[in-house]
């Protein structure tokens, strides 16, 4: 079966939430079309846990549904850093891919909400506050971001050779990938 064999690496400003969200939607780790809880959330290895010495650093979250590798970054306002975790990344010791590096960075979806919500729980230590504003901020932007997975899903399908079809019923809510038909090109 092909296989994209690069990585894709969801970035945002602190790498607590909006790219581990992002990471949970593209590995099913988080179902789709469902409202968020914050016991799904917490699941996420680094939701609601890094620090500023954390930027930078590449967290790996292991392999997507076409042979690539899925990580994260916080970036901290500076995407250059998406580069350095890469770079240090290679460093340390974890192989080069083979394939393509996919960055996708989610920064533009950052909302006041979120970040007064981030400033709570990392910065004051206020978590429980914190944490119900995060919830409140990631379902607001949720329908972009899925939007965001799907289409990054999307491409990785296609250069795996595979096709989307819809569900039976040809609603949106659940996509399946598929190989082409040799009739279908």
């Amino acid at each position: 079966m092909p296989s994209t064999s690069g990585w894709v690496i969801y970035s945002c400003y602190g790498g607590n939430h909006t790219s581990p969200l992002a990471a949970g939607l593209h590995l099913g780790l988080i179902p789709r079309g469902r409202p968020l809880t914050l016991a799904a959330l917490r699941r996420l290895p680094p939701f609601d846990r890094q620090t500023n010495r954390d930027l930078g650093r590449l967290v790996p979250w292991g392999p997507g549904p076409f042979g690539h590798q899925v990580a994260t970054v916080g970036h901290g306002g500076q995407p250059a850093l998406v580069r350095t975790a890469i770079l240090s990344a290679l460093g340390a010791g974890m192989p080069a891919p083979p394939g393509p590096v996919l960055w996708v960075d989610l920064y533009d979806l950052l909302t006041p909400l979120l970040r007064v919500g981030g400033l709570l729980s990392r910065r004051l230590g206020w978590v429980g506050p914190g944490q119900a504003l995060i919830v409140r901020a990631l379902e607001g932007i949720r329908p972009r971001l899925e939007r965001r997975v799907a289409g990054v899903l999307a491409e990785l399908a296609r250069q795996a050779g595979f096709a989307r079809v819809l569900s039976p019923d040809g609603s949106a809510g659940q996509v399946w990938y598929t190989r082409p038909q040799p009739d279908e090109g």
